[in-house]
C-alpha cells in the first residue's frame, strides 16, 4: 500500500519543481546561474523522493515539451479569459458574420449563444468559417473554398469526430499544432544556441501581436509544427520523416511548396563521403524525396482541385480575393499609397493595419540581414521566401493578413531572442507584443479583418 504523502514529501517536490523550471527553463546569465546551482545542491541535498508524484512526473517531461506545455496554458487560458470579458463588456457579432460568408446556402454548426459561443464561437471568423464548411460538407465544384487547402479541414474532420463537435476539433488540431510546434522550435534553438535563448524565442512567438491565430482554428500552428518538423527532422537525417511531413505541409497551405528549399539544402550539406555507394545513393534518394515532397503535396491539390472542382487554388484566390504577384517594391509603394489615400478614410482600421504591416515588414527585413549572420543557413532558406511572398503578392488591400502569415517565421524570433538577453530590451519587447496581441485579439473578435 502506497503511503500518504507527508509535508516533508510536499516540501520536496516545490524544491524539485523549482529547480526543474528554474534550471532547465529559467536560467539566464552568470547570476541566475549561481543561483541555479545553489538550487541544485539543496535539491540534491534534500534527495527528493519518488513518492513526490509531481516531482517525478515533471522530471519526466522532456524541458521543450515542458515549456510549450506551460506557455499554452497560459495563452490558451488568457485569450479565454480575454474573449469571454469582451462578449460581457461589449459584446461580439455572431460567428461567420462578415462578407463572403452570410450569404452562404450551407453552413457549418456554429456557436452563437451561451458559454459555446463566448468560449467556441467567438473564434469562428474570417477563414475558420471557411475551414469549418469545408470540413463538414466539402468542396463544392466551382466555388472559392478550393482556395484552401485540405490538410486543415481533414485534420478538423477526424477530431470533431472523436469530440462530437467540428468546432472543438478544430481548436484542438490547433492546440496540438501550437504544442508540437513550440516543443520542436525549442528543441532546435536549444541545439543551436541556448536554453535561455530558446525559451525566449518560444516566448516571443506566443506573445507576437497575431498570434491568437496559434489557438483560433485557423493553419498557422497546424503549418508551423509541419514546416519546422520537417526541417529539425531533415536536420537530422531523417529524410522519411521529413519527407511525410513536408507532404503535409504542402497539403496544408500554398507557401508549403517553399518548404522544398531548406529541405534540398539541408539534404546537400548531409552528403557527406559515405562508407560506400549504395550508403550514397540511399542518402541522394532520400534526401531528394524530403525536397520534392512539399511540391508533390502543392501540385497534387492543384491537379485534383483543377480537374475534379473546376477550380484550382490560385485561380480561386485571385477571382474571389483579387490575389496578384508583383514586384515587392510595387506592393510596398502601393500599401503606402492606399494608407495615405484620403478616399480611405472610412476604412480607418484596415488603415492602422496597413501602417502596422508595413513597420512589421521592416522590421522583418532588418531581422532577416541580421539573420544572415547570426543564424544557421537553413534558418534563412526556409525565412527568405515566405517573407518574398508577402511582399511581392497580396489580395485587392495591399498587404493584408501579412501579419498572420509571419507567424510561421520562426527564424524572426530567434532573432529578437538574441538580441533580448538584454533586460531592459527583453522586457519592453514583450510589453510591447503582449499590448498588440490584446488589441488585435480585440478587433479580431469585433470582425475587423486583422488577418
Amino acid at each position: 500500500m502506497r503511503r500518504q504523502a507527508t509535508a516533508r514529501d510536499v516540501s520536496r517536490a516545490k524544491t524539485y519543481w523549482r529547480y526543474l523550471r528554474f534550471c532547465s527553463v529559467r536560467s539566464n546569465g552568470a547570476v541566475a546561474a549561481d543561483a541555479c546551482r545553489a538550487t541544485q545542491s539543496s535539491t540534491e541535498r534534500v534527495e527528493v523522493h519518488p513518492t513526490s508524484n509531481i516531482a517525478s512526473l515533471a522530471a519526466k517531461v522532456p524541458p521543450s515539451l515542458r515549456e510549450a506545455l506551460f506557455l499554452f496554458l497560459v495563452f490558451r487560458i488568457g485569450l479565454s479569459l480575454l474573449a469571454v470579458a469582451a462578449a460581457f463588456m461589449f459584446g461580439v457579432p455572431p460567428p461567420c458574420f462578415h462578407h463572403g460568408v452570410v450569404d452562404w446556402v450551407t453552413m457549418p454548426e456554429l456557436h452563437a449563444v451561451g458559454p459555446e459561443g463566448m468560449l467556441f464561437g467567438v473564434w469562428e471568423r474570417w477563414d475558420a468559417c471557411w475551414y469549418l464548411r469545408i470540413a463538414t460538407f466539402g468542396y463544392p465544384p466551382a466555388e472559392p473554398g478550393t482556395a484552401f487547402f485540405p490538410a486543415y479541414p481533414v485534420a478538423v474532420r477526424i477530431g470533431g469526430a472523436f469530440l462530437g463537435d467540428l468546432t472543438l476539433g478544430a481548436l484542438f488540431v490547433s492546440a496540438l499544432g501550437y504544442i508540437a510546434a513550440m516543443a520542436v522550435l525549442h528543441s532546435m534553438v536549444r541545439r543551436d544556441f541556448s536554453a535561455a535563448v530558446a525559451n525566449r524565442a518560444v516566448l516571443y512567438a506566443s506573445a507576437f501581436p497575431t498570434a491568437f491565430f496559434f489557438f483560433a482554428p485557423f493553419t498557422e500552428s497546424t503549418f508551423l509544427a509541419l514546416a519546422i518538423s520537417a526541417i529539425y527532422f531533415a536536420r537530422s537525417g531523417r529524410f522519411a520523416f521529413a519527407a511525410a511531413l513536408g507532404l503535409l505541409a504542402g497539403l496544408t497551405r500554398a507557401q508549403g511548396a517553399l518548404l522544398a528549399l531548406p529541405l534540398a539544402w539541408q539534404a546537400l550539406t548531409l552528403l557527406r563521403p559515405p562508407e560506400s555507394e549504395r550508403v550514397r545513393w540511399r542518402r541522394v534518394a532520400a534526401g531528394s524525396a524530403a525536397a520534392i515532397a512539399p511540391v508533390v503535396g502543392f501540385l497534387s491539390f492543384l491537379a485534383v482541385s483543377s480537374s475534379l472542382l473546376g477550380a484550382s487554388p490560385l485561380g480561386a484566390a485571385q477571382q474571389h480575393w483579387g490575389y496578384a504577384m508583383a514586384p515587392p517594391w510595387e506592393v510596398l509603394s502601393g500599401a503606402w499609397k492606399w494608407m495615405m489615400d484620403d478616399a480611405n478614410a472610412v476604412y480607418a482600421n484596415i488603415r492602422a493595419l496597413t501602417a502596422f504591416h508595413l513597420v512589421l515588414i521592416a522590421m522583418f527585413v532588418a531581422g532577416f540581414v541580421v539573420g544572415l549572420r547570426r543564424l544557421p543557413a537553413v534558418y534563412s532558406i526556409y525565412w527568405g521566401p515566405q517573407l518574398f511572398l508577402i511582399t511581392a503578392g497580396g489580395p485587392a488591400t495591399p498587404l493584408a493578413s501579412a501579419s498572420r502569415y509571419m507567424l510561421v517565421m520562426f527564424p524572426m524570433f530567434v532573432v529578437l531572442a538574441l538580441a533580448g538577453k538584454g533586460r531592459w530590451l527583453h522586457t519592453g519587447w514583450l510589453a510591447a507584443s503582449l499590448l498588440g496581441l490584446a488589441l488585435l485579439t480585440l478587433a479580431f473578435l469585433q470582425n475587423v479583418p486583422v488577418g
